[in-house]
C-alpha cells in the first residue's frame, strides 16, 4: 500500500512537471508567433455551399447537389443529379454514368449544353436506347468522386453499363494547403483535433504548420497529395471491377492559355503558371499510368492539354468549356467509346 502511494506520488509529480514544461514552452511560442501571423487551418473563404443554392451539406461527401433544384440555368432532378428526371424505363436503357467535378457538371452552361447531355445526343442519332447521367458536382475532388461512385454502385439503384470519370483540378488546388490532410478532399477542413490544436496552441501550430512565413511559399510540390490522387484512381478501378461495371477515364479539359498569368494563389502555397502546367501534366500522366496498368482506357479529346484549342471553346479566364466546347468534347468522347466498343450493344453489333 505504501509502495503504491509512492508510485502514484511520483507519477503525479512527473505529470505536473511535464505539464509545467509544456506550459512554459507554450508561453515561449506565444511570444515567438503573434496571433496576427496565424494562418487558419483552412483558408477557403468561399466554402462550397455558401452562395451556391444548388448545393447542400452531405455527411459522406462533404456536400452534394440539392435534389429538385431549378433556377433557369441549373436543374437538379429528384435523384440528386443534374438534368431532368430519369425516364421510367431506365432499366431498359444502356446507361452511362458521367462522374467528375464542374467540367462534367457544366459550369455556367445550361442543362442542354453540358458534355453529358451532348454525349447522349450523339448516341441518340444512331442508338436510341442510351441514357447519360450527369453525376458531376462542382469543386469535387477525386476522393468525393470515389465516395459517390461507391455509394451509387452499392445502392444498386442505378446500374450503369459504363462509368466515365473526368477529374483533376480540385486535387491540385487543395494540394497547395500547407497543412494538407486527406480529410480536406472531402470535408474541406482537417480533422477536428488538428483544427483545435492550431487554434488554441502556438506550440501545436508550430508542430503542424511550422513557423509563419513572411511571404507566400512558391512551387512547393505536395507528393502526398499526388499519392492520394493515384490511390483514388486505383480505388475507382477496383470498385467498378468488383461490381462488374465498365470504366473509362476522360482527359480533363484544359487550355493552358486561359490559366491566370500570376499562376495559382488560392491557399498557402502559390504555383506559378509554368509550374502549374507542369503539375497538371504530372497528375494527368499519373491517371494514364495507373489506368494502363489495369487495362482501363483513357479517352482523349480536342479540349485536353494535349491539343491546341479553337477560339470560343473555353470560358474567358477560366478552365471550363463553353457550350461549343462541351459539344466538341462530347463528340470526341462518343467516338472514343464507339472505337473501343465500351458499351455492350457496340460489342454485339461489331461482332
Amino acid at each position: 500500500m505504501i509502495r503504491a502511494k509512492k508510485y502514484i506520488s511520483i507519477l503525479v509529480i512527473n505529470c505536473a512537471v511535464l505539464i509545467g514544461m509544456l506550459l512554459f514552452v507554450e508561453g515561449i511560442f506565444r511570444l515567438m508567433i503573434p496571433a496576427s501571423e496565424i494562418v487558419p487551418a483552412f483558408s477557403d473563404r468561399n466554402w462550397h455551399i455558401r452562395k451556391r443554392p444548388f448545393v447542400e451539406a452531405s455527411r459522406t461527401r462533404g456536400f452534394a447537389l440539392k435534389s429538385k433544384f431549378a433556377n433557369g440555368c441549373y436543374t437538379v432532378n429528384s435523384e440528386g443529379f443534374r438534368g431532368q428526371d430519369f425516364p421510367k424505363d431506365l432499366n431498359r436503357k444502356h446507361v452511362i454514368l458521367a462522374l467528375g467535378e464542374s467540367t462534367t457538371f457544366g459550369w455556367r452552361v445550361r442543362d442542354n449544353e453540358t458534355y453529358p447531355f451532348h454525349l447522349e445526343k450523339c448516341f441518340s442519332e444512331k442508338y436510341g436506347d442510351v441514357f447519360v447521367i450527369n453525376g458531376g458536382v462542382p469543386s469535387y475532388s477525386s476522393s468525393q468522386v470515389l465516395v459517390t461512385l461507391q455509394e451509387i454502385l452499392s445502392q444498386n439503384r442505378i446500374r450503369p453499363d459504363l462509368v466515365l470519370i473526368c477529374i483533376l483540378g480540385n486535387d491540385i488546388w487543395y494540394s497547395t494547403i500547407a497543412n494538407w490532410h486527406p480529410d480536406i478532399l472531402i470535408y474541406q477542413k482537417p480533422p477536428r483535433w488538428i483544427t483545435m490544436a492550431m487554434k488554441y496552441s502556438r506550440l501545436g501550430y508550430a508542430c503542424l504548420m511550422g513557423f509563419p512565413k513572411k511571404s507566400t511559399q512558391t512551387n512547393v510540390f505536395n507528393a502526398k497529395a499526388l499519392d492520394k490522387f493515384k490511390s483514388n484512381i486505383k480505388a475507382m478501378i477496383n470498385v467498378c471491377r468488383s461490381h462488374g461495371v465498365g470504366l473509362a477515364f476522360v482527359e480533363p479539359p484544359l487550355d493552358s492559355t486561359h490559366l491566370p498569368k500570376q499562376g495559382l494563389d488560392r491557399f498557402q502555397i502559390r504555383y506559378t503558371k509554368d509550374y502549374l502546367v507542369e503539375t497538371i501534366s504530372t497528375y494527368v500522366r499519373s491517371v494514364r499510368v495507373v489506368a494502363e496498368k489495369y487495362g482501363v482506357p483513357v479517352i482523349d479529346h480536342r479540349l485536353s492539354l494535349n491539343h491546341k484549342h479553337q477560339k470560343g471553346t473555353f470560358l474567358d479566364n477560366d478552365l471550363h468549356p463553353t457550350a461549343k466546347g462541351n459539344a466538341m468534347m462530347a463528340r470526341d468522347v462518343y467516338a472514343g467509346i464507339v472505337r473501343a466498343n465500351l458499351l455492350p450493344m457496340l460489342k454485339s453489333q461489331n461482332k
